[in-house]
């Protein structure tokens, strides 16, 4: 009965021994998996603070007398991208400064609305919204909207900058961000 006993022991550590070398090759591989990873992201996430702070710190600032833009045509454009009309003004100037105050309300909200839902909330730029732009760029399918404030657009008027690339868009969310602090 001993000798039963003892074969069925050792049957019983012959076992574990296998599960445990697979378990432990296991974690090892998952810890190196994991070790890597953190590397990778590291080093990711490095190079993408480097951009930023690269682009950042070349930016120029926009003083006051930047913000306002005078002097240009506004063109009309139908649904096809066609222009259909060109505004100008006496003096080839088409736009006025309108107090506030003088906008109804309905256009101001409306616009808002459509334009920038969270203006009164953000600091220039909107990270919900810069995500979800960036992911619906990459992603088939998803919604493909803007990414841009409202101030992030003036800041595009008015530097004249519209490459598409990252950097300048770091530095029009950058600028956005400085108007608005």
């Amino acid at each position: 009965m001993q000798k039963k006993n003892k074969k069925a022991k050792e049957n019983e550590n012959k076992m574990p021994k296998v599960v445990k070398a697979f378990l432990k090759s296991l974690s090892i591989t998952i810890k190196t998996a994991i070790a890597i990873s953190l590397v990778i992201a590291c080093v990711l996430g490095g190079l993408l603070i480097g951009v930023v702070a690269g682009c950042i710190i070349t930016t120029d600032t926009l003083d006051e007398e930047d913000l306002y833009i005078t002097g240009f045509t506004s063109y009309i454009y139908d649904a096809d991208g066609n222009v259909i009309a060109e505004l100008k003004g006496s003096d080839n100037i088409n736009r006025s400064e309108v107090d506030i105050e003088v906008v109804p309300k309905h256009l101001l909200n409306a616009f808002i609305a459509i334009e920038d839902e969270r203006f009164y909330t953000h600091p220039g730029v909107d990270i919900k919204r810069t995500v979800s732009a960036f992911l619906g760029y990459f992603i088939p399918g998803m919604s493909s909207h803007g990414g841009s404030t409202i101030t992030q657009q003036m800041v595009k008027t008015i530097t004249g900058d519209d490459a598409r690339s990252v950097p300048r868009k770091i530095r029009e969310q950058w600028r956005a961000y400085q108007l608005e602090k």
